[in-house]
């Protein structure tokens, strides 16, 4: 197993204790003090390590005209994100 698998597998088995836990005060003060640089009026976000999609979902809350695009190294994460 190469390097790039062994870390997407272990974000792969992340992925279930990300969905018990939810947002947190993490993702709201990213939100926070990214609403003060105006990132409510970008048209473009490019969120690298989107997990499961808790903070695009937040992201998608304060900037709904934006083309958000989310990467992540897990497919699981994805695929979660996208449900």
């Amino acid at each position: 197993m190469d390097n790039q698998e062994t870390i997407s597998k272990f974000y792969d088995d992340f992925s279930f204790k990300q969905v018990k836990t939810g947002k947190n005060l993490r993702h709201y003060t990213i939100t926070k003090n990214l609403k003060k640089k105006g990132i409510g009026k970008s048209n473009k976000i490019l969120e690298i390590g989107c997990g499961i999609g808790t903070l695009t979902d937040i992201l998608l809350q304060i900037a709904p005209k934006a083309k958000i695009t989310a990467l992540d190294i897990s497919p699981k994460n994805i695929e979660i994100a996208r449900s």
